[in-house]
């Protein structure tokens, strides 16, 4: 009977041991968030594990990487501007590498947002991204730089000194008209009705919205 006795006290007492040491315990999860349209990889995607903390975004080949806790089961969530919200259930019950591939869907365009003329869009290709006034508003930010930053991370920098260092990436358009970084410190973000961005790694830029000095991007920003 004692025998049995202690038996069961070890067994209590490395039961939390156990459990520590199984929350301690990780898998990696590298993935790829792709349009599931046009099968392009998606950059600047949020991916969030639920339920913890742990979350990252997509680099501009739409790759990610996270070290997720060991548990029975697990969800990622997946979050871009322009596509519905993904979601992806995960079975992370020992180590293990998981590699995915993430579908995003787009969510419709409005017909009122796309301007035709003699059968052809007015941008003559669609932009990258498009962000509107509540986007802009849901930053919390006053400074439209700082607001872009909170919206795409990894493609617009925080602070003043990282926008001179990449200046040179950006072609700017304020209602139509070209103008330097500076001047976007001028704007009312309240008065700022869209923001469009173009990536000009092909060379081939929106009507209207020529990249100078050869610069990857092209920003066109609307005012009300």
């Amino acid at each position: 009977m004692k025998k049995r006795v202690c038996t069961l006290l070890v067994v209590v007492a490395l039961a939390p041991t156990f459990q520590i040491a199984r929350a301690q315990e990780t898998a990696r999860i590298r993935g790829t968030i792709v349009d599931r349209e046009t099968k392009k990889p998606i950059p600047g995607a949020s991916i969030l594990v639920q339920g913890t903390a742990i979350g990252t975004a997509s680099d501009t080949l739409g790759n990610f990487s996270l070290l997720v806790p060991l548990r029975d089961s697990s969800s990622l969530t997946v979050r871009h501007i322009g596509y519905k919200e993904t979601s992806r259930e995960l079975s992370l019950d020992k180590p293990k590498e998981l590699i995915l591939e993430i579908e995003m869907e787009p969510l419709p365009i409005p017909m009122g947002d796309v301007e035709v003329s003699s059968g052809r869009r007015k941008d003559e290709r669609f932009p990258e991204y498009t962000f509107r006034a509540a986007d802009l508003q849901r930053s919390g930010e006053s400074d439209i730089t700082r607001a872009l930053h909170y919206l795409q991370p990894w493609l617009f920098p925080k602070t003043e000194l990282a926008w001179q260092r990449i200046r040179d990436n950006f072609t700017f358009y304020v209602d139509s008209t070209h103008c330097e970084v500076d001047f976007l410190n001028d704007l009312d973000l309240k008065q700022v009705k869209r923001v469009r961005v173009w990536d000009n790694r092909w060379g081939i830029t929106p009507m209207g919205f020529p990249s100078l000095m050869r610069s990857r991007y092209v920003v066109s920003i609307e005012t009300k």
